[in-house]
């Protein structure tokens, strides 16, 4: 044995990180020529012993050995001409033609930019005949069956003229015709290569028929490593499984082969127990919900009372009870109660509606394209709405030399101009997305049409006068220093009413993080769903942006954290998202008062400043 190993596998053990390891010890050998079957319950470990085999697991102990040289003294250029890996079906293709992917099979031979020689297409062509996949060979990968797409991965690692194969359940999914076709084809290459294979399977009647040998693990250890005749025995399915299956012998072989028992139904006293256990589960990770919940509100609370006080002076608590009123006009007021009531406190407010409204905005986002990288920024929505608002800053003495009545230019005009900017953003957004075909290029077409309307925000500045264009640069900077009462009027409806209709749907936002074909068929109206969110968003998005500026990263840092505290539910991450976004932003706003003494930062970047480091030690922390 110890002439022809190729594969020595000794006290193989891999932890989880969380929860007990996946290997506990794991030893093996596989020789020249053999066909080994891997198998065992869910979790035990199968599919770990081939990733820690070909090193794309690397935090792992014990000995992995090829042809008696450790695995982890290989480059990863030598390692893949000694060992190919197929995968489980669920890999991405990109456009590559099924004979590009076979192709790739010879990269470990190639220097950079030297073609394929006439050896390396026979070897192609040879690949493709063992599979019979000549008829489709030059059809794209993402356009072929799961068999045929099956028989070209396995045909790629021919290619490789491994010594060693590694197979992930290579039949998974497949039919009993392209599942003898795959077998039959590995089986032939073996022989005629010599070479050794290790097959994931659950399949272990199959495995029995078409392996050398069975290697069974359970919880992370080998307990059975035998004949795979001897593998459907009595005797081995109560190591490998734990209790006695029934097997009848094989018409043709004599082979025992398993056979599925009738269901037996669960007593009622098991399904109480059950029910009772899961009730229990239900209600403590409830109350666990609600306790982040009530902190988040308390400390929501707690930051607006205390932040108005800070500043280049601070201000004592009592302050707040010396507000104006007719008995007390503002003007006889002191000079501390003037500011914190005028200044401090209507500003912190807007902070506190901002943030709540772009953390709101962020969620809707990465729910609507389930990407955690959507954001109104990302999206370009909030470029569209700068570009508005831009506009009518910039414009003022234009418009009001075409007749705009003066009660409509300031404040008024640069919201609707900032909402009509999100509006037109969102609109080619969502137009690229019908013609996309995933999420991940509606992601790509959001960032082309956030730099055309930054492009167009700049182009703005660069055309009018040094004043106004120094002025429109500060604004899309971000922040708070021109607040009116009127501003948390609007912010406060426009928030209110997006929140309260995507809190009406948060079951349907729910749906929809599974899928746009699951959300169907189960009632969800997707196109019609989709298309409300994003006005909604747009319009908050552009409100917000109109008062603020563009303040970034509080719509793409909150949901993320709320989503490690109270889950993926959104009938719990609207709100707090809106209670991380107000405690997130107000933190900032503060933060940048008093950061520079006599001035203050602008907000926006704070948010930057200090979002990025914590949001990443909180993953860390967190995982």
């Amino acid at each position: 044995m110890s002439a022809t190993r190729v594969l020595r596998v000794d006290a193989l053990r891999l932890d989880s990180g969380e929860g007990p390891p996946i290997l506990r010890g794991v030893s093996f050998n596989v020789a020249r020529g053999e066909r080994v079957a891997l198998v065992g319950v869910n979790g035990a470990g199968k599919t770990s012993t081939l990733r820690c085999s070909a090193l794309l697991e690397r935090n792992w102990t014990g000995s992995i050995a090829l042809n008696g040289r450790s695995v982890r003294r290989f480059s990863r250029r030598e390692l893949a001409q000694k060992i190919a890996v197929v995968r489980q079906i669920n890999v991405g293709f990109a456009a590559f033609s099924a004979r590009q992917i076979v192709e790739f099979g010879r990269l470990p031979y190639l220097k950079p930019l030297e073609p394929l020689a006439d050896k390396d297409v026979a070897i192609v062509q040879d690949a493709l005949e063992r599979v019979d996949a000549l008829r489709f060979a030059d059809r794209r990968l993402d356009s072929l069956s799961g068999g045929e797409r099956q028989k070209i991965l396995i045909a790629a690692a021919f290619a490789q003229e491994p010594a060693l194969l590694l197979l992930d359940e290579p039949a998974a999914f497949l039919d009993y015709k392209k599942q003898a076709e795959i077998a039959d084809a590995v089986a032939l290459w073996l022989r005629d290569k010599g070479a050794a294979a290790i097959e994931t399977t659950h399949d272990l009647n199959r495995a029995a028929l078409t392996a050398d040998r069975v290697v069974a693990l359970r919880e992370g250890l080998v307990v059975y490593d035998g004949s795979a005749e001897l593998a459907t025995s009595e005797t081995a399915l109560a190591q490998i499984f734990g209790s006695g299956l029934t097997t009848v012998p094989h018409p043709t072989c004599g082979v025992p082969m398993i056979l599925p028992d009738k269901p037996v139904p669960t007593s009622e006293r098991e399904i109480t127990r059950d029910k009772n256990a899961s009730k229990r589960s239900a209600i403590v990770g409830a109350k666990r919900d609600r306790l982040w919940l009530s902190l988040l509100l308390v400390a929501t609370f707690a930051i607006l009372f205390v932040a108005p006080l800070a500043g280049g002076t601070f201000y004592s608590p009592g302050v707040w009870s010396r507000f104006p009123s007719s008995a007390r006009p503002l003007a006889d007021l002191d000079a501390a109660s003037k500011i914190f009531w005028v200044e401090r406190l209507p500003k912190t407010f807007l902070a506190a509606l901002a943030g709540s409204g772009l953390a709101l905005a962020g969620l809707a986002m990465q729910t609507l394209f389930r990407n955690p990288l959507a954001t109104p920024y990302t999206l370009g929505v909030a470029s569209g709405a700068s570009f508005g608002a831009t506009l009518t800053l910039v414009g003022a003495s234009a418009f009001a030399a075409i007749g705009i009545p003066g009660v409509i230019l300031g404040t008024p005009l640069c919201v609707f101009g900032a909402a009509l900017g999100a509006l037109v953003a969102t609109t080619l957004v969502y137009a690229l997305s019908k013609r996309a075909g995933s999420d991940e290029r509606v992601l790509l077409a959001g960032v082309a049409v956030g730099f055309l309307f930054s492009s167009l925000v700049l182009c703005a500045q660069f055309l009018t006068s040094p004043t106004k264009a120094f002025a429109a640069l500060r604004w899309t900077i971000g922040g708070f220093e021109y607040c009116e009462p009127r501003y948390l009027t609007i912010t406060s409806v426009v928030l209110a009413a997006s929140a309260l209709l995507l809190y009406c749907y948060s079951r349907e936002l729910d749906a929809l993080t599974l899928g746009d074909e699951r959300a169907k068929s189960i009632g969800v109206d997707v196109d019609r769903f989709r298309k409300a969110l994003f006005g909604a968003s747009s319009i908050l998005v552009g409100v917000i942006v109109s008062f603020c500026g563009p303040i970034g990263f509080v719509g793409l840092t909150v949901p993320h954290v709320a989503r490690l505290f109270v889950g993926c539910e959104h009938r719990k991450l609207i709100p707090a998202s809106l209670l991380g976004g107000a405690l997130f932003l107000v933190a900032c706003h503060t933060f940048a008062r008093i950061a520079i003494y006599p001035g203050s930062l602008p907000v926006g970047i704070v948010t930057s400043l200090l979002g990025g480091p914590f949001f990443i030690v909180l993953l860390l922390r967190r995982k």
